[in-house]
């Protein structure tokens, strides 16, 4: 003698008491007395059974708990469930469910709701098919198994000559019905819980006073997840050099000059801006120990620390910070909102740079200049976050001076005489002014070509 549960010889299946603690542990009592007729083919009012039933013979999966049923609808085709005494069920809902099992859980697709069908029945065709899996009987129980991989998924029992498995009952936050709140959210697209509560109100939906219109739904918080705005920025400084902020703009149109990027250095404490244009993006690691010794030489102060993005061509110059004993800041991945102020500038930069050349009408290669011409403008204009003192003033300590600005792109006759060749050569010439030249005092720059 050996039990057909547990496979240990000396005791029957009855008297099992493995089979005991596992029908304890799930709160069932199996049938007592063997039934005439197929429980599985009597419908009745009585209350469900707490087992499911697996039936070679079923061509569809059927409940009578809808509750157990995930994205639940209603059934209006003409076609009822006929048992095995003939008689037919009416079908009130389909729907969708899994049963769990020790390492995967089964589907069970296109399940058909009967009220008044006593038991779960689940077709081992259909169980088969949807799941990849087997099923094999025993005289007192039987295995379903992965195909792929031939582990056993679950274990069922052979009660008064049905085989059963316990009944799972699902988290009811995955259950959803034709009259929650969760199914009219999913109906109407997942609108926020405001604009569902007035929907409700038009559908007329009965919202009870303990049961307010605030639930939580993870489709939404999984698919509509934003970043949250970053907070006031925790650096300060008090003197110039103390905080430079630095990124590269590009690649755009090649300019004139052959170039295709641009450097900035923002002084964090006047917001003052030093613009380099680049051929290429490693030219960083050559303009930055240029500007370093330009401006801690003419301040006489030292740079103490820089915040940048994780470019290479900043990160190609960490054994130049670490010598020199400078700070490298660096923004998290994706977060380009901690280098705010470096893309602040590139936005006002960029955005003057182009009003310039729309109005002079100038083609695009004329980026550079345009935005050199936007940064020497930037400097001299008021801005409140400097309690509307310019960058000018903040960084020399004295006002700037608007004498002697002119407008970008317009026609000029620059005094061409001491370069000419011959003196029978005009003294002038048709030319665009540019700007003012920012490393020559009292200077500007012109261009004369076949632009005029």
């Amino acid at each position: 003698m050996f039990c057909q549960y547990c496979s240990i010889p000396g005791h029957d299946t009855k008297d099992c008491r493995k089979l005991a603690r596992f029908l304890r542990d799930n709160n069932v009592l199996p049938p007592t007395q063997p039934s005439m007729a197929p429980t599985v083919n009597t419908a009745s009012t009585q209350p469900t059974s707490p087992w499911m039933m697996f039936d070679t013979g079923a061509s569809d999966h059927v409940t009578p708990n809808r509750g157990s049923l995930h994205t639940l609808s209603e059934y209006s085709g003409p076609d009822e469930i006929i048992l095995g005494d003939g008689k037919t069920l009416p079908i009130s809902h389909t729907g969708h469910t899994t049963i769990p099992t020790s390492s995967r859980p089964l589907l069970l697709n296109n399940v058909l709701c009967a009220p008044n069908i006593c038991n779960t029945l689940v077709s081992v065709a259909k169980l088969c098919k949807s799941n990849n899996v087997s099923v094999e009987f025993f005289p007192f129980h039987f295995l379903i198994k992965d195909l792929r991989m031939g582990a056993h998924l679950m274990r069922g029992l052979n009660l008064n000559d049905v085989y059963y498995a316990p009944i799972h009952p699902l988290p009811k936050i995955n259950s959803t019905t034709t009259d929650s709140l969760s199914a009219w959210h999913h109906k109407f697209g997942h609108p926020s819980t405001k604009v569902l509560n007035k929907l409700l109100k038009i559908v007329g939906f009965n919202i009870k006073s303990n049961s307010p219109c605030s639930f939580h739904c993870d489709s939404c918080s999984i698919n509509k997840s934003h970043k949250l705005p970053f907070g006031q920025n925790s650096f300060n400084a008090h003197k110039p050099l103390e905080l430079i902020y630095s990124d590269v703009w590009g690649p755009v149109q090649r300019s004139i000059d052959d170039f295709i990027y641009y450097v900035i250095f923002v002084d964090y404490y006047s917001k003052y801006v030093w613009l380099y244009p680049m051929k290429r993006k490693s030219d960083v690691a050559t303009l930055f120990p240029q500007f370093k010794n330009l401006v801690e030489k003419f301040f006489q102060t030292p740079l103490i620390s820089i915040f940048t993005d994780n470019g290479g061509e900043y990160i190609g110059l960490k054994n130049y910070f670490h010598q020199r004993g400078i700070s490298h800041f660096t923004t998290p991945p994706h977060t380009p909102e901690q280098n705010g102020i470096a893309e602040r500038r590139h936005r006002h930069i960029v955005e003057i740079g182009l009003a310039l050349l729309h109005f002079a009408n100038l083609p695009m290669s004329f980026w550079f200049h345009a935005f050199q011409t936007a940064v020497y403008l930037i400097h001299r204009l008021p801005t409140p976050i400097l309690e509307f003192q310019s960058p000018y003033q903040r960084l020399y300590n004295s006002p700037p001076h608007y004498a002697k600005l002119k407008p970008f792109g317009c026609l000029c006759f620059p005094w061409l005489k001491p370069y000419n060749s011959s003196k029978l050569q005009p003294s002038s010439a048709r030319c665009i002014f540019q700007l003012n030249c920012t490393f020559r005092p009292l200077c500007f720059r012109v261009f004369a070509g076949a632009v005029l």
